[in-house]
């Protein structure tokens, strides 16, 4: 914890040990626990919050973040969802519940969320890549492509979009576009000095 971080916990605190009903100082000290991985605090913070609040769509977003984070995805679903229906044009509570089914295995439910965010905001990158990888699951490569080609327009340097296109190249027996997405991909991820992600490009090269 930062010495910041710890002076606004001690703020937080006292606002709360003078007002036991401010949902605000529950929420923003919830989000002060989840960065410092204290992830029962913040649950614990983010459950007030919504106690005392239950209309504040981002608290039910955070802990549902929370439940993400320690891998409960299937507790997070549901409050993902009333994010949703308190806040319908939400983008992060879309996007994020579109992780947690695709964590579980949900393919067809994770397509339908990122291309809500899509929807939303067209230029979001994560979302096409998201929805990428979701159809790539499903062996649907060709809109795996389409999709990574998307986030590859909106951002050049997206390492990680030109990988995913070119193992989706793969699948589709590709090797010469495959190739030259998996080579942009490693020099992008060697120039940001990513050792994990260029090495594990390096072996798709190698496949």
């Amino acid at each position: 914890m930062t010495g910041r971080q710890a002076l606004a916990l001690e703020d937080l605190n006292q606002a709360i040990k003078r007002d036991p009903k401010r949902s605000d100082a529950y929420a923003i000290r919830g989000l002060i626990y989840r960065k410092t991985r204290n992830d029962t605090a913040a649950l614990s913070d983010f459950n007030q919050a919504i106690l005392l609040n239950p209309k504040q769509g981002q608290s039910y977003l955070n802990r549902g973040l929370i439940q993400s984070d320690i891998g409960n995805y299937e507790a997070a679903l549901p409050d993902f969802a009333q994010a949703i229906s308190l806040e319908p044009n939400a983008v992060e509570a879309y996007n994020a519940r579109g992780m947690a089914h695709f964590k579980l295995d949900n393919f067809l439910a994770a397509i339908e969320d990122f291309g809500q965010v899509i929807h939303i905001t067209p230029k979001y990158i994560p979302a096409y890549n998201n929805r990428g990888l979701s159809y790539s699951r499903l062996r649907r490569y060709q809109e795996a492509i389409n999709d990574f080609t998307q986030a590859i327009s909106l951002n050049q340097n997206s390492a990680l979009a030109d990988q995913n296109r070119g193992l989706a190249y793969q699948q589709l027996g590709d090797k010469v576009l495959a190739k030259q997405d998996l080579v942009k991909a490693s020099q992008i991820f060697s120039e940001r000095g990513d050792l994990k992600n260029y090495q594990a490009t390096l072996k798709f090269l190698n496949k």
